[in-house]
């Protein structure tokens, strides 16, 4: 008795796997990009060759062969696929990489990429006319575009230093920041029509820093 109800499961299994995955019961019927830049859908659509998914088996939809298709989108940094089997619509939101500042042109590895700083403190290269795409960082509050950033090396600890930076000068206009060595950090910043050259030295009580800078400059 077990083995025939063993062998109905197996047997109802490999029938829904082949329903799903080879015929066209459940098939694409529709293709939607969620992101927020309109350029972006459009790139990712062309890229992606829509009309190719439309009819296909929904089951074989995946994840990873949709990522590789787009992998040459340097500003993507990931997508999420959800599938609806009774519409068969197929949503695709697109995951942009977080900017936190622009690199030295000496960082480049080709005349057509930007190199920059990503939030998670990973050197990224991204194509010219798709910086544009990238989402800045929330640190980046009081700015407008993205900081200029001259890094010495890529150096954990040395990277580090940019966003404790940027979270203290939060109400500020940070236009460039300067880091060729922990423990020789400036920045060229501007509040209230005033553009200043500020000299940190370490990052160490930068909060403290700010602060004072504030109050001196309340005073006058």
């Amino acid at each position: 008795m077990r083995r025939i109800i063993l062998f109905v499961v197996v047997i109802a299994i490999s029938g829904s796997a082949y329903i799903f995955g080879w015929t066209n019961i459940f098939k694409v019927s529709s293709v939607e990009i969620n992101y927020e830049s309109e350029l972006g859908r459009e790139r990712f659509a062309a890229t992606l060759d829509i009309p190719s998914l439309i009819n296909k088996p929904i089951a074989r939809i995946d994840r990873r062969e949709l990522s590789k298709s787009v992998a040459q989108l340097t500003w993507i940094d990931h997508i999420e696929v959800s599938r609806n089997l009774i519409s068969g619509k197929v949503a695709i939101s697109v995951v942009p990489k977080v900017a936190l500042a622009g690199l030295d042109p000496k960082w480049s590895t080709s005349p057509g990429l930007v190199p920059l700083l990503s939030e998670d403190l990973a050197i990224i290269y991204v194509d010219k006319d798709a910086v544009a795409l990238l989402e800045k960082s929330p640190l980046l509050t009081g700015t407008e575009g993205l900081p200029r950033l001259e890094l010495g090396r890529d150096d954990s600890a040395l990277k580090r230093v940019v966003p404790e930076l940027l979270k203290s000068l939060s109400s500020w206009q940070v236009n460039e920041i300067r880091a060729p060595e922990i423990g020789n950090l400036s920045s060229s910043i501007r509040q209230g029509g005033r553009n200043l050259e500020v000299y940190w030295g370490d990052i160490n009580e930068i909060g403290l820093k700010v602060k004072v800078l504030e109050r001196l400059l309340a005073l006058k």
